[in-house]
């Protein structure tokens, strides 16, 4: 009955620091990311495309 008492103390002050939304930052940055990966990619294959176009 005692660790059932303490279970709500310990679960009020966790709760406050684990409810910071800072996801956006987050997932903004891996959107750049995958963005100047297609980018890259899709350069790289007109490139090839073209030499063999030349051919």
């Amino acid at each position: 009955m005692v660790v059932l008492e303490v279970f709500p103390d310990v679960a009020g002050p966790d709760e406050p620091p684990v409810k910071p939304p800072p996801p956006v930052k987050e997932v903004s940055e891996p959107s750049i990311s995958e963005i100047l990966l297609i980018y890259k990619q899709g350069r790289a294959k007109p490139l090839p495309q073209s030499r063999l176009r030349f051919c």
